[in-house]
């Protein structure tokens, strides 16, 4: 490495701790993450404490292969999504190979619940967390339902959680109930909407029908005559 004072500074400062040289393992992470240039004595610290929190060596190599195809090539990516794990409980290899395959299935479940719902993208996180909301508290026929009832919504997933609190709060639980309910709240809709149409001042009122003599008096003749007039205008 191209030695500076601030990186000799902390080698003398591990040396005189009890950190464990973790170099070797460190090189096995960055070979892992795609990472170029060497691990700094700040990450042999920070992999120790890792460790100390409970990962295993081989969680920690999983994450950064994990992390590699995400495009994501930075010790701070690793230790962010080894935080993330931490918060699930997950610190075994084992552990974070099931949760990451949950973690894809439910992925492309929200995919396709974007879809149904009329969305052709990739979901984020927020989506997810929805889905995951919706799979917890109602069945999967109620919730495809309700996704084709969003479709063409501005925020498809807002009004799906509205429409299924509403459909649980009137004890609706399959997908029948839910139609006529669905039917009958938009038919009523479309009522005051034409009823608020009607009581609009501005629209309420009666259109004149015109008699060719009325007609004949509006024409307007395009030809016009080259002559100048005092006025300074063309005669029609």
């Amino acid at each position: 490495r191209t030695p500076t004072m601030a990186y000799l500074d902390q080698i003398l400062k591990t040396r005189g701790s009890e950190t464990v040289n973790h170099f070797d393992a460190l090189k096995e992470v960055y070979r892992e993450l795609g990472a170029s240039g060497y691990p700094t004595p700040a990450q042999n610290i920070a992999y120790q404490k890792l460790l100390e929190s409970g990962f295993e060596p081989q969680a920690i190599l999983f994450a950064a292969q994990q992390c590699a195809r995400k495009n994501k090539h930075r010790f701070e990516d690793l230790e962010w999504m080894l935080e993330s794990w931490a918060r699930e409980k997950v610190y075994t290899r084992d552990d974070a190979i099931a949760y990451v395959n949950e973690r894809n299935i439910a992925m492309e479940e929200t995919r396709l619940l974007l879809e149904k719902c009329g969305m052709a993208r990739r979901p984020h996180l927020d989506d997810i967390a929805w889905y995951e909301q919706f799979r917890a508290a109602y069945s999967p026929e109620l919730i495809d339902y309700a996704a084709s009832c969003a479709r063409g919504r501005q925020v498809p997933l807002k009004y799906m959680d509205k429409l299924l609190r509403d459909w649980q709060a009137r004890g609706i639980r399959t997908v029948e109930e839910a139609r006529l309910e669905h039917e009958r709240y938009t038919a009523a809709a479309a009522g005051q909407s034409a009823v608020a149409a009607s009581a609009n001042p501005a629209l309420n009122y009666q259109q004149h029908k015109y008699t060719d003599e009325e007609y004949a008096s509006v024409y307007l003749n395009m030809n016009y005559d080259d002559d100048d007039d005092d006025d300074g205008g063309a005669k029609k």
